[in-house]
C-alpha cells in the first residue's frame, strides 16, 4: 500500500516514475490488484479470528473506496498537480482538483497512523494474528 502514496507524492514533485510514458495511474491500479490479490490470502484466516470479520470487512471496503479514487481518473496517466500544488499545506481548492482529489483518496488510505485508513485495519489484523504492525517513521 505505500507503494500507492509514494507515486502520488512522486507526481506531486514532478518526478513519478512513469511521467514521460504517461501510465502511472496503469501502474497504481496494478498494484492495488496485486494488494487485492496477495490480501485475499488472508482474508479467510483472519476471519476466523475473534473481531476478524469486522476488521476484514472494512479492508475490503477500504479496496472500494480506494478503486474508486482510481475510477475517477479516467485516463492511464495522472492527473498533473494544479501550478499551487503545496503537499504541506494543499489549499481547499488544489485538493479538489482531479490531482488533489487522487491525492488526499491515497493518503487517507494508506495512513498507518489512522485506525479506519486501509493500513490502520491491516494493522489491527496484524494484531490479531500476532505480528508487528507497521507505523511509518518508527
Amino acid at each position: 500500500m505505500n507503494e500507492q502514496k509514494e507515486k502520488v507524492n512522486k507526481a506531486s514533485e514532478g518526478s513519478e516514475e512513469s511521467r514521460y510514458a504517461q501510465r502511472t495511474m496503469k501502474d497504481l491500479r496494478a498494484n492495488l490488484v496485486g494488494t487485492r490479490k496477495i490480501y485475499a490470502l488472508f482474508g479467510p484466516w483472519l476471519r476466523s479470528k475473534p473481531g476478524g470479520v469486522a476488521i476484514d470487512d472494512q479492508i475490503l471496503a477500504g479496496f472500494a473506496k480506494l478503486q474508486g479514487v482510481y475510477d475517477g481518473v479516467t485516463t492511464d496517466a495522472i492527473p498533473a498537480p494544479p501550478a499551487t500544488w503545496s503537499a504541506e499545506a494543499p489549499s481547499a481548492a488544489d485538493l479538489a482538483s482531479p490531482f488533489g482529489k487522487l491525492w488526499s483518496g491515497v493518503h487517507e488510505a494508506v495512513d498507518p497512523t489512522k485506525k479506519e485508513s486501509v493500513v490502520g485495519q491491516m494493522n489491527a489484523a496484524a494484531v490479531v494474528f500476532g505480528f508487528p504492525t507497521f507505523v511509518e517513521g518508527k
